[in-house]
Parts: structure tokens; sequence; C-alpha cells
């Protein structure tokens, strides 16, 4: 019966003919059969053309019956030897194959490769820069390879995610701040708030928020870690890192003059030994306490301000780390920082 094969199965096999058996012995089959297909390989004609073909089938008795029929010979179809998988791109990569897996490769068994052309189809981005939907957003590339002879084409898509990315950083954090109860610990006495820049949008309010929790607290003071949040910014990304400000808050009881005013650390950061003076005369015996960063107390000692001569804390025993040191006297408490080397 009528047909139909590729070109390259053509040439590989033909139109085979047949030999069959009956009754009365070998029945010879022969074929004469004619074709339309051109002489010029550039032309499509040359893949695509049909055969019509005639079988006389002739027993020893020379009793002959025929069939004819035609086969339609085609180019064979063309497939991806190469096509790029889904992909997800930040948005500041450029829109092009280079940033999405690459190009689409395309063969015809008969002709090899073939051409390959792309275009961009279904964008959902905004066109407004001040929207999300401008920074992040899908695509498709479509991808079409047709072949030059007889222009058959194959086409598919390959979808693309694009998307912005975590892009905040930290441009100011208010340093370790000390205030005291009067003053209480409002950001406009501690240094301000924190500030935070989105590196790929610097236009973009990144809506620095804060909060406040309790390290430890003591009779006159206490110490609080301030933790700063910023985002989200414009796609509702918020900045993973959080930025600490340790604020450490002394109880005012209203003497005129703070018997430890004006203290100082000497060397900071220190090593083996801390020196501690006091301006003033009237520190007298004073309590002097550590703290880790964590608030533990780790060292603890009384020492005598009386006179002028600082008097020296050996600080041998703790690790290299940030330290707090409280003194307290005559009801009254003062707490500075210091860096163990």
């Amino acid at each position: 019966g009528d047909g139909s094969m590729s070109y390259s199965d053509y040439i590989s096999f033909g139109l085979e003919n047949t030999e069959w058996d009956d009754n009365s012995g070998v029945v010879n089959v022969e074929r004469d059969s004619s074709s339309t297909q051109g002489t010029d390989p550039t032309q499509c004609n040359y893949y695509n053309f049909t055969v019509d073909a005639m079988d006389v089938a002739t027993d020893p008795s020379e009793n002959a019956d025929s069939a004819g029929f035609t086969e339609t010979i085609y180019l064979d179809d063309s497939y991806w030897s190469n096509f790029p998988s889904d992909d997800s791109i930040p948005f500041y990569y450029p829109m092009i194959p280079d940033s999405t897996g690459g190009y689409a490769e395309a063969t015809n068994p008969v002709l090899g490769d073939i051409p390959v052309n792309y275009e961009m189809i279904n964008s959902t981005q905004d066109g407004d820069t001040t929207q999300p939907g401008h920074y992040q957003y899908n695509f498709d590339w479509q991808w079409t390879a047709t072949d030059t002879i007889c222009e058959n084409s194959i086409t598919d898509p390959q979808h693309v995610d694009v998307f912005k990315p975590e892009s905040m950083i930290w441009t100011y954090v208010p340093p370790t701040d000390t205030t005291t109860s009067e003053e209480g610990h409002d950001p406009s006495v501690t240094g301000g708030l924190a500030e935070a820049s989105d590196t790929l949008l610097p236009w973009y309010n990144t809506n620095v928020t804060y909060s406040d929790s309790l390290v430890w607290a003591q009779d006159l003071d206490s110490l609080f870690y301030r933790e700063f949040f910023a985002g989200p910014d414009i796609v509702g990304n918020s900045y993973d890192s959080v930025a600490v400000q340790p604020i450490y808050q002394v109880y005012t009881t209203g003497l005129d003059e703070h018997p430890l005013s004006g203290f100082l650390l000497y060397p900071n950061p220190a090593t083996g030994r801390l020196f501690i003076s006091a301006k003033s005369r009237k520190a007298g015996t004073t309590d002097i306490t550590v703290y880790n960063s964590s608030g533990t107390r780790v060292l603890a000692a009384e020492k005598d301000f009386a006179g002028e001569k600082p008097v020296a804390l050996n600080l041998s025993s703790l690790p290299a780390g940030l330290y707090f040191i409280r003194l307290q006297t005559a009801g009254r408490a003062v707490m500075k920082r210091f860096v163990k080397r």
C-alpha cells in the first residue's frame, strides 16, 4: 500500500522487494518504479519527492498479477542537539542567552547543523522602575531552528525567572554608648539609628527599625542590646544581617557631683594590666566589676581612689575580647568598655 519514509531511511534501505511461496513454488516479483526526485541537493525536491512503484508477480506457470503503490519521501525532522534548561537570574544580568544557559543548537540527520534564532516573548516586566515588577518578573526565550533547504522548523520555549537579590548593607551602626537614667536610651541620645543602603537601588528607602533587649541589670545600671533591622526592600526582601549596638545605662541618684566623673582607662586596648584613674578625689574605695560582652561577670576587685595615683587591674586571666568595666562608690556607678588583646 501507499506509505511514507524519511529521506535517510530511503537512502539506507530503499524500497525492498518481496518474495513469497505458494503451492505452485517460488513466485518471482519484479518492481518497476519512477521518482519525482530533483537532482540538485540544494533544492528541497532532492529530499521531498514521491516514488511510484509497480510490482509484477509471476508464478512458475507464468500466471501474473500486479500491484502499484506510491511512497512519499520526506526530509528527516530536525532535533535539538543542545537546549538550555529553564533558568533563574538576577535582574542586573544582561538579558541575553549568555546569561541564561547559553544558546540552543539544532541538527538535521541529513543536512547537519541548522541555523537557530530566538526572541523574547511573554515578558511580565513592569515598565515603571518604582514598582517591584520591574525587578522581579519572568519571560520566555522562544527558540526556532529552520533548515535552509526545505524551511522546516522546530520551535520550543525556555522559561526564565528574573529576581532581585538581597543587596542591602549597613553604612552606619552607632557605637557602644553610655547614658543615664535621666537621659534615657532613645536613639536621639545614643548615636541615632543605624543606616542601611540597597547597593542595587540606592534611592530606595531601606526602612531601618530597632528593638531593645535587656542583657543584664544591676542595682544601679543595666546593659541593653539594641538590634537594628533593615528592609523590606522593593520586592519584600529583608536584610539577613542584624546590626547590634550595646547601650549601658547608669541610674542617677540626684547627687550634685559624681565621685567617679571623668574616670580614665588606659591603655585601651589593654594587654596584661589596665590602669584606672579618677579625676575626683571623692571616689574613695570603689567596687570594680568586669563583664564580658555577654554580660557575665568575669572579674571583681575593690580599689581605693583616694589619692591621685591610678590603680592597676590585672587582666592576665581574661581571654582577648570586648569587656565592660563597672565602678561603683557612694551609691553611684559608671561603666565603660575596653578591649583585651
